[in-house]
C-alpha cells in the first residue's frame, strides 16, 4: 500500500508566491505591457488571456467536444476522445484513499481535467503520472492538503489562474470550491467536478484565441453560461463568482 504524505492546514494560511500568473487580459494587455510586475508565464494562458507583449495560439481540436452520455452519476459524462488531449488525470491510489465520493474519484483519475493553455494546474501531490501534459501543468506540491471548513472536508487538487486561487473538492460531495491567496474563505464554484471540467473545455472551445472583439466574446459567455448553468446550478448562480467574473474581465 502506498504512503502518502498529508498536510492537514490549521491555522492561517501562509500566502503563496505567484504561479506564473498574473496573466493580462486583452483589456490590461495595453497598460501593463513591459511592467515588471507582469512575467511571461511557459505556456500561454486561456483564449483571451495573454502572458505580456505575446499572442496566445488559436485553440485547436474542441469542435467535436462530445459528452458520452453513460454516466447517471456525474453532471457532464465527458468523452475523453472529444478533448485536445491535455486533460490531467489523477493517480487512481491516491485519489482512492483521499476522496470518498466515488464517482469523483473515478472522474479524476478516468477522465481529468483539462489544463486549458494554463486556465488549469493540478497538484504533482494528487496527479498522476500524465506523460502527454503539457510543460509546467502540474504544479510541484510533495504534501496533499486536506483543509476543514465549517462542516466542510476539502481536498486540495491544483489551481486556476483566475485570482490565482486554489481548487479544492468535497471529498464527500464533490462539490468544487476555490480560495484565493491567504483567505480563509471557500466559494463554490461547480456542483461537480465533471461541471468544473467541462466549463473549461467549453472556455477552451468557445473563446476567440487571438484578437476577439466583444461581439465574439459575449457570444462565448451565452454560449458556456447556457450550455453549463441548465445542469450546474453553482456555476453562475452568483454575479461576482468566479465564472462570472472571469467573463466580466473581458467583457467591462
Amino acid at each position: 500500500m502506498r504512503t502518502v504524505a498529508l498536510h492537514v492546514r490549521a491555522g492561517p494560511r501562509s500566502q503563496p508566491q505567484s504561479r506564473r500568473h498574473p496573466w493580462c487580459t486583452v483589456r490590461q494587455l495595453g497598460q501593463r505591457q513591459g511592467s515588471a510586475q507582469c512575467a511571461v508565464p511557459e505556456v500561454y494562458g486561456p483564449a483571451g488571456f495573454r502572458p505580456c507583449g505575446r499572442k496566445p495560439p488559436r485553440h485547436r481540436g474542441h469542435h467535436e467536444l462530445r459528452l458520452a452520455g453513460g454516466s447517471p452519476h456525474v453532471l457532464f459524462d465527458i468523452d475523453p476522445a472529444s478533448s485536445t488531449g491535455d486533460l490531467l488525470r489523477a493517480d487512481e491510489q491516491k485519489i482512492a484513499d483521499l476522496v470518498h465520493h466515488q464517482e469523483t474519484a473515478r472522474f479524476l483519475w478516468e477522465t481529468g481535467i483539462p489544463h486549458c493553455s494554463g486556465l488549469f494546474l493540478m497538484t504533482s501531490a494528487v496527479a498522476a503520472a500524465n506523460p502527454g501534459a503539457p510543460g509546467g501543468a502540474i504544479e510541484p506540491e510533495d504534501e496533499v492538503e486536506l483543509d476543514a471548513w465549517e462542516d466542510r472536508d476539502l481536498l486540495k487538487i491544483g489551481y486556476i489562474s483566475v485570482r490565482d486561487a486554489g481548487v479544492y473538492i468535497d471529498r464527500d460531495t464533490g462539490v468544487v470550491y476555490v480560495s484565493p491567496g491567504a483567505e480563509e474563505l471557500y466559494e463554490p464554484v461547480n456542483a461537480d467536478v465533471s461541471a468544473f471540467a467541462y466549463t473549461l473545455l467549453l472556455i477552451a472551445r468557445e473563446i476567440p484565441g487571438e484578437d476577439p472583439d466583444q461581439e465574439d466574446l459575449s457570444r462565448a459567455e451565452e454560449s458556456v453560461r447556457n450550455e453549463v448553468g441548465t445542469r450546474d446550478s453553482i456555476a453562475f448562480a452568483q454575479p461576482d463568482g468566479l465564472w462570472s467574473e472571469y467573463f466580466d474581465s473581458f467583457l467591462y
